[in-house]
């Protein structure tokens, strides 16, 4: 009699605890309901077991795939888990200095001499085109 399908998949995974274990029972609920589902389709329990087992394939190539599809998932979720830590970070960096910049932690304008004075620049055709204000006595 041939080997069991999932003992040989079991012996090729490269999978390790409880990831390895649900692996293992997910095949074997699979290849159940395949089983039963030729059973209702009128084979025989002998029949639905052989084409079962020649559906599933080569078990060594089963396990080498289920083994790259379920290591890639925890490195993958973690470097998602560093990026999303590092963009909330950055976030509240920017958040907390635009709060600083903007409550008055920070001067808006640097202070300007007592001594200095209003300077209107001109266009050469005579007409202002900006008025630059400092020191104290300047309103405007």
């Amino acid at each position: 009699m041939a080997e069991d399908p999932i003992d040989s998949v079991a012996r090729h995974l490269r999978i390790t605890g409880v990831r390895r274990d649900q692996v293992i029972r997910e095949l074997n609920s699979h290849l159940e309901a395949s089983r039963h589902d030729l059973e209702l389709g009128g084979a025989t329990p002998e029949e639905a077991t052989r084409e079962t087992i020649r559906r599933f394939g080569d078990p060594a190539e089963v396990a080498a795939l289920l083994t790259e599809v379920h290591r890639r998932r925890l490195p993958r979720l973690q470097s998602m888990m560093v990026t999303l830590v590092a963009l909330t970070a950055i976030s509240a960096w920017l958040g907390t200095s635009h709060t600083f910049a903007s409550s008055g932690h920070t001067p808006a304008h640097k202070p300007v001499p007592a001594h200095t004075r209003c300077v209107r620049d001109q266009h050469p055709t005579g007409t202002a085109m900006r008025v630059r204000h400092s020191g104290a006595h300047c309103r405007r």
